[in-house]
C-alpha cells in the first residue's frame, strides 16, 4: 500500500535501509558489542526503532509467538541481502528431529537425520493448526524415544505468527551436509566429494566442512548447521548455553537434571559404518544407519543423538526481511525491538533465481509504495549476468551474481536477487533398448535367456541398469557396461518358479542411470543426472511340447 510522505521521511530519517551486502558471517554492524560480554554497551543504550536491516549484531527483538508466548530472538548475522539472521534466545520446546518409522536397515529404527525430509523441518515451517507430515505420519508417543514429548497433534510453529509476520520471513536457501544413507540424492551439489568427518570437540567440529558432500534446502525457519553454529555463535561470542522458555519448562515430559540443556543442529552425524570405529550398536551391523543428528551437548562438545529422541531442545532461526518496520523498542534484552511484520521500501518478488546461460528473465518490484521507479545494477558477478534498464537479466556465463534494484525516490532503499547461471547443456535424450521387442523361445522347457543392449543418449554415459518393472517374471543378470559408458548389455532370465504363457505379451522395464548433469525438467534449473525408465515389449513363441 502507499506510504504517506511524512511517514516515509520519518522512517528514512530514523533509520535507512542497510546498503552494505553482508555475508552470512560478516555482518559488521555490531561494532560496540564485546564478544566477551555479548550484551555489552549496546544493551545499556541501544538505538531507536527503524528498519530490521538497521539492527546491529547482538540486538534483541520479539517476533511472532509460540503457544501464546512472544518469542525473543537475537541478531547473530545477516545474509547477502542485508536480512538479519534471528536466533531464538531460548529453547522453545523439546522435540524429536524425526519419528522412528524411517529405517535404513531392518535392525535399526531410530529416525532419519536428513534435515530436508525431517518431521522437525516440516513442523517448523507449517502455519496450519493440523500439520501435514509425510506418509509415516508425525512424531507420536509411540514413535519417539520413550514416548517423551510427542508433537504430532501440535499446531505448526508458524501457526502463532500473523499473516504479516509470516510474510516478513525471508525464504532462505540453506546448505545441508549429507550422511552415508542419504548421499545418493540427485540434488547433491558435489557428488564426488567426501562425507563430513565427525569430531565431537567444538574446536575441531568443522573438520572438512568446506569440501564435504552437501545439497541445498529452502525454508523459512531452520536450525543452525554445524558451520553456522561454530562461526556465528561460538566464534561470534554469543552464549552457547540455552535455557528453556517458560512454556518448554512447564510442559517438558522427560526428567531434566538441571544441567546443560542440549539442543539440535540440522547437520547429520556422519558415522563410519564400521562396528570397530562406531560401537554405538555393539557391532550389530556395520551398515550406516542415517539416524544420528548433531546436537550441542555442552560448552565444549557438539555430539549427536538419535533422531527420534524427544528430549533434545529446539532453537529455531530465521531471516527477517531487511525492509521490515520496527514499531518500538531499543534492541536491548530489557527493551527489545518489536515489529508487526509490515514492510517499507523496495521488495523484489524473487530473491533467488536460476537461469541457463543465454536465457533471460525480467525481475519485478513488489508493491507500489515507491512507484516501481528503480535503477538496476549488477553488484556482484558482472561476468555472469547483465541487466537492462527494465530489470531484464541476461545470463552470460555459469556462476553466481547479485542484481540490485535501487529506488530513484529514496536513495536509501534497495533490494537484491541472487542469480545462479548454469551451463547450457544439450537436451537430454532417452536411452534406447535393443531389441525394442523380442521373441522368447521357451521350447527348451520353459527356460529363457534373452540378451539386450541399452544405448546412452548423446553426451551421456551409463552408470547402472536395474530392473524396474513391478511384478515381473524376469531377473536382470550379466550386466556389462562399456568402458566409455556409451552402451551396456544385460540378460533377462526367467525367475525360479515362474512360467511363461503361450503367445502372452510381456512388457518389462529397466531403469538406466546416466551421468550427464542435465538441467532439463528440474525446477530451479539445478543440474542432475537423469535416471530413465525404459519399457520394451516381449512375446512368447514355441512355449514347448
Amino acid at each position: 500500500m502507499l506510504l504517506q510522505e511524512s511517514l516515509r521521511k520519518k522512517l528514512a530519517a530514523a533509520a535507512a535501509l542497510c546498503l552494505t551486502v553482508c555475508s552470512v558471517i560478516g555482518c559488521g554492524a555490531g561494532g560496540n558489542r564485546n564478544p566477551e560480554n555479548p550484551e555489552g554497551d549496546f544493551a545499556e543504550g541501544g538505538q531507536p526503532a527503524g528498519l530490521a536491516g538497521d539492527m546491529e549484531q547482538g540486538s534483541y527483538i520479539t517476533f511472532g509467538s509460540y503457544q501464546g508466548e512472544p518469542i525473543l530472538w537475537r541478531v547473530i548475522g545477516s545474509n547477502a541481502f542485508g536480512d538479519p539472521l534471528l536466533y531464538s534466545e531460548y529453547i522453545i520446546d523439546y522435540m524429536a528431529f524425526d519419528n522412528a518409522f524411517w529405517m535404513a536397515n531392518t535392525d535399526k529404527n531410530y529416525g532419519n537425520n536428513y534435515w530436508a525430509a525431517s518431521d522437525l523441518r516440516t513442523w517448523l515451517n507449517s502455519q496450519t493448526e493440523y500439520v501435514k507430515y509425510d506418509k509415516d505420519g508425525g512424531p507420536t508417543s509411540g514413535t519417539v524415544k520413550d514416548g517423551w514429548n510427542s508433537y504430532d497433534r501440535e499446531p505448526g510453529f508458524l501457526y502463532g505468527f500473523t499473516e504479516e509476520e509470516r510474510a516478513a520471513i525471508f525464504s532462505s536457501r540453506n546448505r545441508q551436509l549429507m550422511d552415508e544413507v542419504n548421499q545418493t540424492g540427485d540434488a547433491v551439489e558435489n557428488p564426488e566429494a567426501p562425507l563430513h568427518g565427525y569430531e565431537g570437540d567444538i574446536e575441531g567440529c568443522l573438520t572438512n566442512y568446506d569440501e564435504a558432500k552437501y545439497l541445498y534446502s529452502t525454508e523459512k525457519v531452520f536450525l543452525l548447521d554445524i558451520y553456522e553454529f561454530y562461526q556465528l555463535v561460538y566464534k561470534g561470542g554469543f552464549p552457547i548455553e540455552k535455557q528453556p522458555s517458560p512454556y518448554a519448562e512447564r510442559t517438558a515430559e522427560h526428567e531434566r537434571d538441571q544441567g546443560f540443556e542440549s539442543y539440535w543442529l540440522r547437520s547429520p552425524r556422519v558415522s563410519s559404518g564400521s562396528p570397530e570405529d562406531d560401537p554405538k550398536y555393539n557391532g550389530a551391523s556395520a551398515k550406516p544407519d542415517g539416524a544420528s543428528v548433531r546436537m550441542v551437548y555442552s560448552p565444549e562438545l557438539v555430539l549427536a543423538a538419535d533422531a527420534y529422541d524427544g528430549t533434545v531442545g529446539v532453537v529455531p532461526a530465521l531471516y527477517l526481511k531487511h525492509s521490515t518496520r520496527l514499531t518500538s523498542g531499543q534492541g536491548t534484552a530489557q527493551e527489545p525491538y518489536v515489529t508487526d511484520g509490515s514492510q517499507y521500501g523496495i521488495e523484489l518478488f524473487t530473491h533467488e533465481k536460476a537461469l541457463t546461460e543465454g536465457e533471460s528473465w525480467k525481475t519485478q518490484v513488489k508493491g507500489l509504495n515507491l512507484g516501481n521507479k528503480v535503477r538496476w545494477e549488477v553488484t556482484e558477478g558482472a561476468a555472469n549476468v547483465s541487466v537492462g534498464e527494465d530489470g531484464t537479466i541476461q545470463a552470460k556465463a555459469p556462476g553466481t551474481a547479485v542484481v540490485s534494484a535501487f529506488s530513484l525516490q529514496d536513495g536509501e532503499a534497495k533490494d537484491s536477487v541472487r542469480v545462479t547461471v548454469y551451463e547450457a547443456l544439450p537436451e537430454h535424450e532417452l536411452p534406447v533398448v535393443e531389441p525394442a521387442a523380442g521373441e522368447l523361445d521357451a521350447a527348451g522347457g520353459n527356460t529363457v535367456s534373452q540378451v539386450f543392449t541399452v544405448q546412452a543418449g548423446e553426451n551421456e554415459r551409463i552408470t547402472d541398469v536395474t530392473l524396474a518393472a513391478a511384478g515381473t517374471v524376469f531377473a536382470l543378470t550379466d550386466l556389462q557396461i562399456a568402458e566409455d559408458g556409451r552402451s551396456a548389455t544385460f540378460t533377462l532370465t526367467l525367475l525360479e518358479g515362474k512360467s511363461l504363457q503361450d503367445k502372452e505379451p510381456y512388457a518389462p522395464a529397466v531403469t538406466v542411470v546416466q551421468e550427464g548433469r542435465f538441467a532439463g525438467g528440474k525446477p530451479g534449473k539445478e543440474l542432475k543426472d537423469p535416471a530413465d525408465t525404459v519399457s520394451f515389449g516381449m512375446s512368447v513363441v514355441h512355449l514347448g511340447e
